[in-house]
């Protein structure tokens, strides 16, 4: 017992540090913050978004609804802060409490995934390494500094997944009490996301045999019990969906807007073989291609061993197949999405190490514990180096910060703007005292939004001072099922362009991945000293391009001016459009 705490105690160390050192990478479309203080503030604790359920949102909002009562005593008005908009992603220490939350559910899974491998085995190394495989993968450390919805639903699979396991250890009849446990759990788990509800196929299975056949009217009455409890915990965390009609009908409007999201795609974001994508891109660079082969060989073994009863067998693997076979059959290329499968794959990955430990104790005579140690050191040494590049950077000023700071610069408060931006860096542009006279922008799915609104910036291009183009927002363009787009500016006449970037080489020798369009990630995170998207600032008046240059110069920003023809964009744009 003693040892096994002091393996927890390790993988809560290693998890926290991990997880929280860095900070919060500062922006994720889908951080739910916002959601839940409106939730509380402004709409009666009501969500009214219902494209994910409410558990993740309640969580926040607690949180953040309590500081909202307690700051005030100690001086710090949060609410006030929040309604004349000073709160963002980039405010000090604001996002710190909802960081903390995502945390703890990456230690929950952590924890639970190490009582997982142990349930099978019964082996503490086994144990220890499938926990600390999961805490320093990369794509687990990556999204444990997000505030999204996707950590706290793989830990809640997990979650339900080692208790499923450990309550049916033993035959005979299970209680009504272990029963509703286990109900509120995969309530509890679907709440976070819908489609947790897919671990409790799993827990069928468990039920039906527990080291003897169980009667098929026992069967049927556990599973219904764990189901009804399960929607209970659900609507409990999700009362207006049965309390309000008009939430009632956005919750089916946001189920249809998701079957539907998965079928047809999201702009930028699409894969036409979703089983090869995620095999090759979410698995491979945010789990680790040994790892990954280890697991497959984890798999085999588990498969293959007599000791462990084939329902148990069973529960551990129709989760992860069946959860990889709906995103799979997705055309959405969203690697998070991958995540509600690492617990499962760093117990594989552990099983396939001693696998390979017992053919090299077999065939060369090394002692298992050595052939183990060497594994593991072969497994976890690149997860901690990158794990901890990726938290390094991620704390380093981001790019987003510096364009902050050059619009501050008085010169730009003189003279009316006309520019164009994407999405990702609006923000920023309304939130500071600049003058914008026209202002074009875009935050649309649609691709031929993007031919006609390209078309329109060329129609505009005289007007326009600035075309400001940023990797988060425009990437997507380039990586995304091919259209044609033509770089809005015209070939005969470039003009300049001023970059503020986060890479140390040219980003067109940089491998592309979509999860670096929100925070530094494999494989562009060796190639970059800060996170924050490239940012380049077209235009073909070389007054409003020395303003630019004069500002980054008085701000200390290291921008960098080349010819139009010579940015980034305008080469990317113009191989596109050919």
């Amino acid at each position: 017992m003693k040892r096994t705490l002091q393996d927890l105690a390790l993988l809560s160390v290693v998890c926290l540090v991990l997880g929280m050192a860095g900070g919060v990478a500062k922006y994720h479309p889908d951080t739910v913050v916002w959601k839940a203080i409106q939730t509380f503030l402004k709409n009666g604790w009501n969500p009214q978004f219902f494209n994910y359920p409410g558990l993740v949102i309640y969580c926040h909002a607690l949180v953040y609804a309590s500081l909202f009562q307690i700051l005030p005593i100690f001086g710090i008005n949060w609410a006030s802060l929040w309604q004349a908009g000073s709160l963002t992603e980039f405010t000090p220490f604001f996002l710190i409490p909802g960081h903390l939350v995502t945390v703890a559910f990456s230690l929950l899974g952590v924890l639970c995934t190490y009582g997982v491998t142990w349930e099978l085995t019964g082996k503490r190394y086994l144990s220890l390494l499938a926990g600390l495989m999961l805490a320093t993968s990369f794509l687990w450390v990556s999204h444990s500094h997000y505030l999204t919805v996707d950590i706290p639903l793989a830990a809640l699979c997990i979650a339900t997944l080692w208790l499923t396991l450990y309550f049916t250890q033993q035959p005979g009849k299970l209680g009504v009490g272990k029963l509703l446990i286990l109900g509120i759990v995969l309530g509890l788990a679907t709440s976070a996301k819908y489609n947790g509800i897919l671990v409790y196929p799993a827990m069928v299975v468990a039920l039906g045999w527990r080291g003897e056949k169980q009667p098929v009217w026992r069967w049927i009455g556990d599973s219904l019990i764990v189901l009804g409890a399960s929607a209970i915990a659900f609507f409990l965390t999700n009362p207006f969906i049965l309390l309000d009609s008009q939430a009632y009908q956005s919750f089916q409007e946001a189920i249809l807007f998701e079957a539907n999201h998965a079928k047809i795609g999201h702009y930028g974001y699409e894969t036409l073989n979703g089983w090869g994508f995620h095999l090759r891109h979410s698995l491979y660079w945010g789990y680790g291609s040994l790892a990954l082969g280890l697991a497959g060989v984890g798999f085999v073994s588990l498969l293959r061993n007599q000791r462990i009863l084939a329902t148990r067998k069973l529960s551990v693997l129709i989760f992860p197949v069946l959860f990889y076979g709906l995103i799979g059959s997705s055309v959405l290329g969203f690697q998070r999405y991958m995540l509600p499968v690492l617990p499962s794959l760093a117990v594989f990955t552990a099983m396939g190490a001693e696998e390979i430990s017992q053919f090299l104790q077999n065939r060369f005579k090394l002692k298992q514990q050595i052939g183990v140690g060497a594994v593991t050191f072969l497994l976890l040494v690149p997860n901690v180096f990158y794990a901890t590049l990726h938290n390094t950077i991620i704390r380093q000023t981001d790019t987003r910060t510096q364009l902050s700071q050059l619009l501050q610069d008085p010169s730009f408060r003189q003279t009316p703007i006309n520019l164009y931006s994407g999405g990702y860096v609006r923000p920023i542009l309304r939130q500071f005292p600049i003058q914008i006279q026209t202002y074009l922008t875009h935050r649309s799915q649609n691709p031929e939004y993007f031919q006609s609104g390209f078309a329109k910036l060329r129609e505009q291009e005289s007007i326009l001072d600035w075309i400001i183009f940023d990797s988060f927002s425009h990437d997507r363009l380039l990586y995304s099922n091919p259209i044609a787009l033509e770089f809005p500016l015209n070939p005969e006449n470039p003009g300049w362009v001023v970059q503020i970037s986060p890479y140390t080489v040219d980003k067109a020798k940089i491998p592309f991945s979509p999860e670096s369009l929100y925070a530094p990630y494999l494989p562009d995170l060796p190639h970059r000293n800060q996170p924050g998207p490239l940012i380049e600032f077209y235009s073909i008046n070389e007054s409003q391009i020395q303003q630019l240059l004069a500002a980054c110069q008085r701000q200390a920003i290291p921008c960098k001016s080349l010819p139009g023809s010579q940015g980034y964009y305008w080469q990317a744009f113009q191989a596109k459009s050919q």
